[in-house]
């Protein structure tokens, strides 16, 4: 349970930056719009998917420090 959330947390932390840096880079080169969303759209998909990332590694956290 523990290797899954450690890979969960850290694989969900990474896709989330990447979605981020892909929102961002669109923004500065002027697309405001990528696939009918909105960068700032993708930009708040993204946090979302590093909060997920967060709350695994809490998870773990937390259950480490039962034992």
């Amino acid at each position: 349970m523990n290797s899954i959330l450690l890979g969960g947390g850290k694989a969900t932390g990474v896709l989330g930056l990447l979605v981020m840096a892909f929102a961002v880079v669109m923004r500065l080169s002027g697309r405001y719009v990528i696939g009918g969303f909105q960068t700032v759209t993708l930009l708040q998909a993204g946090l979302a998917i590093v909060i997920v990332g967060c709350f695994a590694m809490l998870w773990l956290l937390v259950d480490r420090a039962k034992n």
